[in-house]
């Protein structure tokens, strides 16, 4: 009774949303792509994040539930590519406290484990955290491993 009496204080009175909505949008304010993790904490308080004009936003779990893997991995990495190739800024959202992240079990029995996807996108640098509560946010540029720019900015996964 009493675990179920503090996950009720913790989860319905005292979640800062106001200020994790705030942190949020803070850092995915003027970046042109946001890709996060999919069906969790961070999707539900996007929710309440009214993105910038022209902002796309990647969910990975919508991706890994329509796409294979490795189809569905390479057009991720491809529109950061194209982003970047174009000067748009890109934002990756995750979790920074282990155990926190529901959607990557969910995405590793899709084929999107948490490493492979970091793995895939870390020719990209990764840099400028920011830690909001339990997230952290990160700014992807182009790594050493650049590719062409591409011709058009439209992520398809995104329609």
């Amino acid at each position: 009774v009493s675990w179920n009496g503090f996950a009720a204080w913790r989860y319905l009175i005292s979640y800062p949303r106001d200020f994790y909505v705030a942190g949020l949008a803070a850092n995915v304010a003027g970046a042109d792509l946001v890709i996060f993790p999919g069906s969790d904490e961070i999707m539900q308080l996007m929710y309440f994040v009214a993105p910038g004009k022209d902002q796309k936003r990647i969910n990975l779990t919508s991706v890994a539930g329509t796409v294979p893997a490795s189809s569905g991995l390479a057009s991720i990495v491809s529109d950061v590519d194209c982003a970047l190739s174009h000067g748009q800024r890109v934002v990756m959202l995750d979790v920074a406290v282990p155990g926190a992240g529901d959607s990557w079990r969910a995405l590793g029995l899709l084929g999107y484990p948490r490493d492979r996807v970091m793995g895939i996108l870390g020719r990209f640098a990764f840099v400028n955290p920011h830690r909001v509560g339990p997230f952290i946010a990160h700014q992807l540029v182009p790594g050493s491993d650049a590719r062409p720019a591409c011709a058009v900015v439209a992520p398809a996964n995104m329609r």
